[in-house]
């Protein structure tokens, strides 16, 4: 488990960590989805629209679920489920935040890469995305602003 990408609480910031991939890259400009960038069609992986749409339904379950059965409130009794339009309107702001966490992160691994103190073969490359990262933060901060 890596501390770093670990939350506990707004389960929003889980959805924008895993929203972060229809944002990156491709594969020669660093990490998309699979390295795909944005030619995912056909491969089963689902749009960002669908993976907000998909979340939102299996939270509204989750909840009918615990309600019905009582089984599940026990593990999660906060969750509340997810409303499609408010997680739509804030995605921008989360994404942002998860983007500016990640941007320090790879900062991190640019560091101890330039310092010889690198945990991965891979360091290097990673540190060559920060820019790009920087740049993608902004783009997702004025592309979907907070309401």
């Amino acid at each position: 488990l890596d501390w770093e990408l670990s939350t506990l609480g707004d389960s929003n910031c889980d959805l924008a960590n895993l929203s972060m991939m229809y944002f990156m890259p491709s594969m020669e400009h660093g990490w998309g989805v699979a390295g795909l960038g944005e030619n995912w069609g056909g491969t089963g992986i689902p749009t960002r629209e669908q993976l907000i749409s998909m979340y939102c339904e299996y939270s509204q379950l989750h909840e009918k679920v615990r309600r019905g059965l009582g089984e599940i409130s026990d593990a999660s009794p906060t969750m509340k489920p997810a409303n499609l339009e408010e997680v739509k309107v804030w995605s921008g702001f989360y994404l942002s935040f998860l983007f500016f966490k990640n941007c320090v992160i790879v900062h991190g691994v640019a560091q101890r890469a330039a310092t010889g103190v690198a945990s991965s073969a891979q360091a290097s490359k990673v540190a060559k995305l920060l820019p790009e990262m920087v740049r993608t933060t902004h783009k997702v901060q004025v592309s979907y602003p907070p309401p």
